[in-house]
């Protein structure tokens, strides 16, 4: 054995400390800020079921052990069921260090070590919490595969590891001001989704005078007097710019920091402020790029560069909202320049097949048109029920106009192409896709679509390819059938 067979650091017990007391410390807060302990009182047996995620963690690192050789990783664990994990080395995709507040303070990394095997359903089947120096030993080890033959895992970084360096390559930056440039412009649906699970709990924070106050009603009476158009556009604009700063502030915490190591083998990719993370991908085991566009993003004629590999992106324990970033902001000029660099194989492009004029009408059969038409159906009716809806016809018609435009942006965007190289895919509406894959990691392709598609050849091209489970099928629809034809001949050897 090369490491081990030996524990992981203590400090695992802490890994998700947020996530497995996270209710408990809400739950006391809310008591003391009240003063009143009956809701902890109350909930105290949901809570001590919470409590047994912590004890099974020390149960977890008490029974675990780590060991690595010249061909496997090993991992043996369990109490009254023992289980033991063989990780072949050639086959590790990436190893990635992680240290949030708890692991900076204890002085430790956390490894998270991927393969196509090992993860599913976005969650790193395999990671271990160590002390820096065996950290810096066992992600050496991991990357050289078997003893150097999978020569392109050379380029982890070594941190006084024993092992021959590297030249460290291209070195790229991103300025913390398009780091918050990133963050205003970024989609905000799901910062809206994030907000509206936390008003509960700001609501248990209002003290009581507050609703006793009349200050509630008023707000509410004036509401009413104003009607639903004039509260809804308020009310989004407001939420728009909320989300802005929480957008910008957060992407400036989340991605401080952010530079790629670029030394032709692999890219090395580090960022983080609480929460500091590092990857090192071998380039043969990136399956694509794709590049990603909001829709202030396209006004502005930027974009966020994602890498396509297992074990990048896919979200772990740790962080299951984990974005597969390359570069957080990218202008669109730059975008096959950069591309190129980074994987060779791309560099070659070719012109976009797009869908013919009669494939307009498919990109509008969609649910969201269907649904935005039934609101705006509703929205005449609603005045009936309440004055408040009066003009609520405008929002309806607001929200069927948008529904049309990304109808109609879809289709200006959709489009494919494909060379013995690599293939990319174009999709969305306004929020743009831009995708590349390797052909060599792609694994199918399908052809399908409505017989009336068909009838006018044209049809929906899917598109299997070796990645993580989110981007390894890919989609572009209503393109001629001659596109899929041409598509298919590149795969076929």
């Amino acid at each position: 054995m090369k490491f081990g067979p030996q524990k992981g650091h203590i400090a695992c017990i802490f890994d998700n400390f947020f996530k497995d007391f996270g209710l408990v410390l809400a739950a006391i807060l809310i008591s003391l800020i009240n003063g009143d302990m009956d809701l902890f009182s109350e909930n105290i047996g949901v809570l001590v079921i919470v409590l047994l995620a912590p004890v099974l963690r020390v149960v977890g690192y008490l029974t675990t052990t780590y060991a690595v050789d010249e061909e496997k990783l090993l991992i043996k664990s369990g109490l009254f069921t023992k289980n033991v994990l063989e990780v072949p080395l050639s086959t590790i995709t990436t190893v990635d260090f992680s240290q949030n507040l708890f692991h900076q303070i204890f002085g430790v990394y956390k490894l998270n070590v991927d393969n196509n095997a090992n993860i599913a359903d976005g969650q790193t089947k395999v990671h271990m919490t160590l002390k820096k120096d065996d950290a810096n030993m066992v992600k050496g080890l991991l990357m050289r595969g078997r003893q150097g033959l999978d020569g392109s895992n050379f380029a982890a970084e070594q941190d006084g590891a024993a092992l021959p360096q590297r030249e460290e390559g291209t070195r790229y930056e991103v300025k913390n001001g398009d780091l918050l440039l990133t963050g205003f412009l970024k989609s905000k649906l799901i910062f809206f989704l994030e907000l509206l699970g936390g008003v509960a709990v700001v609501v248990n924070l209002i003290p009581e005078s507050f609703f006793e106050s009349g200050i509630l009603d008023r707000i509410i009476e004036a509401m009413a007097k104003m009607g639903a158009t004039p509260v809804t556009l308020i009310g989004l604009v407001v939420l728009f710019i909320i989300g802005s700063v929480c957008g910008m502030v957060g992407s400036l915490v989340r991605y401080y920091g952010f530079k790629v190591l670029d030394n032709g083998e692999a890219v090395k990719i580090e960022y983080g402020l609480l929460n500091r993370k590092t990857y090192t991908i071998a380039k043969k085991k990136i399956s694509g790029i794709y590049y990603e566009q909001s829709p202030l993003m396209r006004l502005a004629k930027v974009g966020i560069l994602n890498l396509m590999a297992v074990g990048y992106g896919a979200g772990t324990d740790e962080d299951a909202s984990e974005e597969a970033i390359l570069f957080p902001l990218l202008k669109e000029s730059q975008l096959m320049d950069m591309v190129s660099r980074i994987l060779p194989e791309m560099q070659y492009s070719e012109p976009y097949q797009k869908p013919e004029p009669k494939a307009l009408r498919y990109f509008f059969i969609r649910f969201s048109v269907f649904f935005s038409l039934a609101v705006l159906i509703g929205s005449f009716f609603l005045p009936k029920v309440d004055d408040f809806f009066q003009g609520a016809w405008i929002l309806g018609a607001l929200y069927l106009l948008s529904r049309l435009g990304v109808a109609v942006m879809d289709y200006l965007s959709t489009g494919a192409y494909g060379n013995e190289q690599h293939f990319s895919l174009c999709y969305g509406g306004y929020k743009k896709t831009t995708t590349f894959l390797k052909t060599s990691m792609i694994e199918s392709i399908e052809s399908g679509g409505s017989i009336w598609k068909r009838k006018r050849e044209i049809s929906n091209i899917t598109i299997g390819c070796l990645a993580p489970s989110g981007e390894s099928i890919q989609i572009v629809k209503n393109l001629p059938a001659k596109t899929f034809e041409e598509l298919r001949s590149y795969l076929i050897y």
